[in-house]
């Protein structure tokens, strides 16, 4: 996956890892960049390949527009699951909700995907 070798070492360079990595507060983080990696982001790319199929047929400032509301469209999609649910379950619950939280998400998410 592209985002593999881009977003997750991004996200993993940024830790600091002096306490135990296999506490539930860093998996929970690392399940929610692996969600992001192999989920969220490809769904936005296959949103973005479908969305461009639609508009063979149109030519000029209507493709510019229509594509153009396609990006929009799938970027705001992606924030808002990003800072929906995930922001709710890193920050607000408690480690145990969060990985049962995160589990369920990724494991409903990556069939799509």
């Amino acid at each position: 996956s592209l985002f593999f070798f881009s977003y997750m070492p991004r996200q993993l360079d940024g830790w600091q890892l002096d306490s135990d990595v296999l506490s539930l507060y860093f998996l929970k983080y690392l399940l929610c960049y692996v969600t992001m990696t192999f989920t969220i982001f490809p769904l936005a790319i296959a949103f973005l390949a479908w969305w461009s199929g639609l508009c063979l047929h149109l030519q000029g400032l209507t493709e510019w527009v229509f594509l153009s509301s396609g990006c929009v469209i799938a970027f705001a999609l992606s924030a808002a699951v990003s800072l929906g649910p995930m922001t709710f379950l890193l920050l607000r619950c408690s480690d145990v909700v969060a990985m049962v939280g995160m589990i369920s998400f990724f494991a409903t998410l990556t069939p799509l995907a």
